[in-house]
């Protein structure tokens, strides 16, 4: 029984990793400018933040949850902030060979950038909870051991999915070369990515949309 909720909790660690939103473009930016073990210091710190947000769905850390959830608003607009001043950092910054660095130096800064970032997107708790539901995980009465597994899964399946990409995407820049016009494109694009999601996260808060609908569509009841 708990091997089964290990393996729900792999696919819905893969399931939030796998879109390529921000924190995707900072992984990608980071394998670019840094080198592969940057990138997936950065993976693995937004791996961490979504196993922590699966284990206060879990554990019922409701004190944590109140907190996040009360204080939206102004971690919505923090996290949107963050992200243009990052956006700009990326779109601006000068990309040659001597940027790479293929050392552990400041490995921490790029996990610690990726977990602050997720951390203050307390959405992901609601993303969680839909995904649990679905996969048919009952988080109300879950027994101890089975909610390690689940959390543990969670994060070897977003863990998982961050190295497959960043790899991929690490020898694809050592194929096509750092200074071509190609990388240099793709280092712009993923900063105005940045900082079009971190403008969208100041000025949306998607968590009203549902409400909006419902309101739209009784209209025409």
């Amino acid at each position: 029984m708990e091997f089964s909720y290990l393996i729900k909790g792999l696919i819905s660690g893969v399931i939030i990793s796998f879109p390529i939103g921000p924190m995707g473009m900072i992984c990608l930016r980071n394998t670019l400018r840094k080198g592969r073990i940057h990138g997936l210091a950065s993976g693995v710190g937004a791996a961490v933040c979504d196993a922590l947000y699966a284990a206060v769905i879990c554990f019922g850390l409701t004190f944590v949850s109140n907190f996040l959830t009360d204080h939206r608003e102004l971690l919505r607009i923090l996290s949107g902030l963050m992200l243009c001043g990052i956006g700009l950092v990326i779109y601006f910054a000068k990309t040659s060979g001597e940027d790479i660095s293929v050392n552990g130096k400041n490995v921490f800064g790029s996990f610690i950038s990726t977990f602050l970032l997720s951390f203050s997107n307390p959405m992901i708790i609601f993303t969680f909870i839909a995904l649990f539901t679905a996969l048919g995980v009952g988080t109300g009465h879950m027994d101890f051991i089975c909610a390690v597994f689940l959390v543990i899964g969670v994060f070897l399946g977003s863990a998982s999915w961050w190295m497959v990409l960043i790899t991929d995407f690490d020898l694809g820049r050592i194929r096509i070369g750092l200074d071509t016009p190609v990388m240099k494109t793709i280092k712009k694009t993923i900063g105005i990515i940045i900082m079009l999601a971190g403008i969208i996260t100041v000025f949306v808060d998607f968590s009203t949309l549902g409400d909006v609908a419902n309101s739209v569509a009784g209209i025409f009841k």
